[in-house]
């Protein structure tokens, strides 16, 4: 089987149920942030010391599969069964406080930055609260109620990553100056 079908030559993809819609439509948007975050979850293990980060390294890739079958309900809820992402947020604010108890309490605004990897994990956040914005607003359309949740959780786990990244690393957090 060839990867290309020259089928979206003309603008258009078709969904999981067969309908074709325009390449700028709202759901692909949607499903392309989705695989970005995923994508650069990809790239923060690859780049990560997997040996010193081995219980985030576990979770990330948790976190891909999650994001695969968050697409699927996107691309075609009425054929998937209402994701439960109760258990994973738990398991998320687990992390984060396990990872906060590392840290030194925040107080001030950090900027963005520090180590290569603490830097995708921040890239990440952002790509993170992004989708959140996107899916909050097509939120009637899907069947879970869990997913902004999730993705709310997950922007904290990556930005709580990044700092616990640095610290490990001992690259100190930047701190916002006015």
């Amino acid at each position: 089987m060839k990867i290309y079908t020259k089928t979206g030559d003309k603008g258009t993809t078709s969904l999981f149920n067969g309908k074709r819609v325009s390449k700028d439509n709202p759901l692909i948007d949607l499903l392309g942030e989705l695989d970005s975050i995923n994508s650069h979850v990809g790239l923060l293990l690859s780049v990560l010391d997997q040996k010193k980060f081995l219980n985030e390294a576990v979770l990330l890739y948790k976190i891909q599969s999650m994001l695969f079958s968050i697409g699927t309900e996107v691309a075609y809820p009425k054929k998937h069964k209402e994701l439960k992402l109760l258990d994973i947020t738990e398991t998320l604010e687990k992390h984060i406080d396990e990872m906060d108890k590392e840290l030194k309490p925040l107080k001030n605004f950090i900027l963005p930055g520090g180590s290569y990897e603490a830097s995708v994990a921040h890239v990440l956040r952002t790509t993170t609260r992004h989708v959140e914005r996107k899916f909050i607003n097509k939120k009637k359309s899907y069947n879970s109620k869990d997913v902004g949740i999730f993705l709310n959780r997950l922007s904290d786990y990556f930005f709580t990553l990044a700092r616990l990244i640095n610290h490990k690393l001992k690259v100190p957090d930047s701190i916002w100056k006015k």
